[in-house]
């Protein structure tokens, strides 16, 4: 066969999904003609599709060698190298990948993506600016650039990029899930549940929206709900951050003080230095006449966290209520 054929083979094979085939029709190929960058750059992507990361860099490496001009290459170099956690590395990848090609928008939203990361939000941004200038069409462009808005609380601009990235691409449901983040944040608690709502729709597996939209009800006031969704949330991820002690406190907000007292328990199991998490037990034990570790929680949440007036208060009044209960024993309810 001839080179042409097996490159025209190579490709095949790779859209295919064939790795493994294609990655025999580009060496095939370079045994014969190792200078050509464009064999090594396909071989690469068919390394990395293969999952062989190491050989792909190679690829990508010796591609650059053989043409210092190959813009591609050093953009997807740049992506394993992030991705490896060589962020320099990638910077000057990416860096070399725009100024050989200005034109190049996939490579300053992957720059963008590097400098959220890094968390240089404001260059992130306007990395996706550039992107976006240079091709309206980058739904994910239009994402990263709503999540480093929404990482500088800027609410408006979230919710607008969010909105474009969910019209080019109606069932991204991380989309809709962080609009009604930035929705909630504005105040717009009705619309950040139609967004969570539509979120959970779309991936009905995932704890994430529960919890956010467990948190906007418990905000409102709807704590029965809220409930419901953290329930929903710890269903799919038992351990999931934050959810037992949300729970926890909407519980106590529907007067279930054991199920509160539960919720806490499981907080402070997997958080053992949230002092927050001590407190509402304390709480939840002086309600369920566990005055003994009341005082005990109390203590520890003020060793985590000394500024809590909160806490200092209400210590004090454990520790009155439980003398007066050994002084007086049963006659004090």
């Amino acid at each position: 066969m001839l080179d042409q054929d097996y490159f025209e083979r190579a490709n095949t094979r790779y859209e295919a999904g064939d790795y493994q085939g294609a990655i025999t029709d580009y060496t095939k190929i370079i045994h014969v003609n190792p200078d050509d960058p464009i064999v090594y750059h396909k071989r690469g992507l068919a390394f990395m599709k293969a999952g062989d990361s190491r050989r792909a860099l190679g690829d990508w490496s010796k591609a650059i060698q053989l043409d210092p001009s190959f813009a591609e290459a050093y953009n997807n170099r740049a992506n394993l190298r992030a991705r490896g956690g060589d962020l320099s590395g990638a910077m000057d990848d990416y860096a070399a990948a725009v100024t050989l090609d200005p034109g190049f928008a996939t490579a300053y939203e992957n720059r963008g993506t590097l400098h959220y990361r890094r968390g240089d939000l404001e260059q992130a941004i306007s990395d996706f600016d550039t992107a976006l200038t240079l091709d309206t069409s980058l739904e994910s462009a239009y994402y990263n650039r709503g999540i480093a808005h929404l990482g500088q609380k800027e609410y408006a601009q979230a919710i607008e990029d969010f909105t474009e990235a969910i019209r080019l691409h109606p069932r991204h449901a991380a989309a809709y899930d962080n609009r009604g983040i930035a929705r909630a944040e504005s105040g717009d608690s009705a619309g950040a549940i139609d967004d969570f709502t539509q979120a959970i729709r779309l991936k009905p597996h995932d704890p994430i929206p529960y919890y956010n939209r467990g948190l906007t009800h418990a905000e409102r006031g709807e704590h029965a709900d809220a409930v419901a969704d953290f329930d929903e949330a710890l269903q799919l991820n038992a351990a999931y951050p934050n959810a037992h002690f949300h729970r926890g406190t909407s519980r106590a907000e529907c007067g279930d003080w054991t199920g509160a007292l539960a919720d806490f328990d499981q907080a402070v199991a997997l958080n053992p230095d949230d002092g927050d998490a001590y407190a509402r037990r304390a709480v939840a034990r002086h309600n369920t006449g566990d005055l003994d570790g009341a005082v005990a929680d109390f203590e520890r949440a003020l060793e985590l966290n000394p500024d809590d007036e909160h806490s200092a208060q209400q210590l004090g009044v454990a520790r009155r209520k439980r003398r007066w209960k050994r002084l007086l024993g049963p006659l004090l309810r």
